[in-house]
């Protein structure tokens, strides 16, 4: 089911997985060492021409990639534009809360959200 979910992302984003294999290959890798039948989270983060995966044993608080990355270039773009969190927000069409959660490094975007972050700040460098 997974699998089907993530090859319909591609599909509909016009991509596809370019390592051998392609999504099955993928999925059928990921492991968390030592947490045979445990429950864990799957990351998976969809972009114009990439896959990406990770496997993170719940409760284990990893930071995704490039948070601080993130969290860095979007408070530098807040501040060249003049812009509050809550107007950045009402401008990405996401909640205050959201935007603060980003500044903060708690979290990052989701790939939906993405595109308006570029239309509002601007095109975000490679994390």
């Amino acid at each position: 089911m997974i699998v089907a979910s993530v090859e319909r992302a591609l599909a509909a984003a016009g991509s596809e997985a370019r390592q051998p294999g392609g999504v099955r290959g993928q999925l059928s890798g990921l492991t968390a060492p030592g947490r045979q039948g445990s429950p864990i989270d799957i990351h998976i983060r969809l972009d114009r021409s990439e896959v990406e995966l990770e496997v993170v044993p719940p409760g284990e608080g990893q930071p995704q990639a490039g948070t601080e990355e993130f969290r860095t270039w979007l408070l530098q773009r807040l501040r060249a534009e003049g812009l509050s969190q809550e107007s950045a927000a009402r401008r990405i069409g996401v909640s205050a809360r959201t935007v603060g959660r980003w500044a903060r490094g708690q979290t990052q975007p989701r790939m939906r959200d993405l595109a308006r972050v570029r239309e509002v700040l601007g095109d975000l460098p490679a994390f």
